[in-house]
């Protein structure tokens, strides 16, 4: 586990989802959000509910968004842990969802999770992280 305090999201409800193509996968939260570039998948009670490939088949493209709005939009952040040995950041909602993102690639960045007090924490490529250091975000 990371050193990074994460309460700053604490009870920050999710508030948009938007899909680029075929990435980002940006989602807005009440005072900061996230950019997901890498893979990804929602689970609760043991269930994928949705992940990104699931965006990439024209098949199941439409309602993967819409499956991904109807879990995540109104909820609240519970809890956030970055798992570093797995390259691993979860987020929990307030109904049992769990955004999982993980990073997938030696060349590009995977993700960004960002706050509007300048936080930031950017999965770097091939593992990783790099964290925006503040005295009140990051503990030593």
């Amino acid at each position: 586990m990371t050193n990074i305090n994460f309460s700053y999201f604490i009870d920050q409800k999710l508030t948009t989802i938007e899909k680029g193509t075929p990435f980002p996968l940006r989602f807005s939260f009440t005072d900061g959000g996230m950019c997901v570039e890498c893979s990804w998948r929602i689970r609760r009670k043991g269930r994928i509910m949705v992940g990104h490939h699931d965006f990439h088949h024209e098949r199941s493209r439409k309602e993967a968004l819409q499956q991904l709005k109807d879990l995540l939009i109104a909820q609240r952040i519970k809890a956030i842990s970055l798992h570093e040995e797995f390259d691993l950041l979860c987020i929990q909602f307030s109904n049992g969802c769990v955004l999982e993102v993980f990073q997938d690639s030696y060349c590009f960045e995977g993700w960004e999770l960002f706050g509007t007090n300048d936080f930031s924490v950017i999965g770097l490529p091939g593992g990783g992280y790099e964290a925006y250091r503040s005295e009140q975000l990051c503990e030593d």
